[in-house]
This record gives C-alpha cells, structure tokens and sequence, in this order.
C-alpha cells in the first residue's frame, strides 16, 4: 500500500490477535492438548538469557541436551549479540489505541501464562 494507517492495522491486529490469544488460553483449559505435549516458556526470559530457557524446553521434552548444542549456541549469541538487546519496542503512541483498553483484551492471556505487562515506552 502507498498509505499506511497506523490506527486502522492496530485495529484490525487487536482483533486478531485478542482471538486467538482467547483460543489459545480455551484449547489449553479444555485438556486436549496433554502437558507433557507443551512447554510454556517466558519471552523476556528467553531474549535475556535464551540458553537456560531452551535447556527448559530439551529437559520437559525429555531431549538429550549436547555440550555440543550448547556450544553452538553460544557461538552464535556472542556472535549476534545485538539479537539478544531487547531494543526493538512498540508503540502505541499515535495510533489511537489506548493502552488500558488493549491491556484489557489481553488480561486472560496473560493471567493464564503469567505474561507481565511491559511498562509503556518512554
């Protein structure tokens, strides 16, 4: 598109993703999906210190962790160490979508997968 309208995307994004963030945490009440099929993992966790998090997911999953595997990822993360930063931020400024409101749509979710909230942008 030649225009961009940034209140319209975060409109129809919320929607979205409030959908399925809802399904997600309704699949997950129902049972059908057995516990030890999923491993629930914290995203702050993992882009600050992604090892031990995947090392969680090798352990829950019963996979043999490699001082190999491990080696390789610290190859790559001192190699890349602007992946692990965090700095990449969103906004909701200028878009029309006031922050309470979505916070609100999400509070399921995140109850459900003990997700804090982010504090906003300065």
């Amino acid at each position: 598109s030649d225009e961009i309208e940034p209140g319209q995307i975060v409109g129809e994004w919320s929607d979205w993703l409030t959908i399925s963030y809802n399904r997600s945490v309704d699949f997950r009440e129902s049972g059908a999906l057995p516990e030890s099929r999923v491993v629930d993992l914290q995203f702050r966790e993992f882009i600050t210190d992604p090892i031990p998090v995947v090392r969680r997911a090798y352990d829950h999953f019963n996979l043999e962790w490699l001082p190999a595997t491990e080696e390789r990822m610290r190859a790559y993360l001192d190699a890349n160490p602007s992946d692990r930063d965090g700095a990449h931020r969103h906004s909701l400024e200028g878009t029309g979508a006031d922050l309470e409101t979505e916070r609100a749509k999400v509070e399921r979710y995140q109850k459900y997968f003990d997700v804090p909230s982010e504090k906003p942008a300065a």
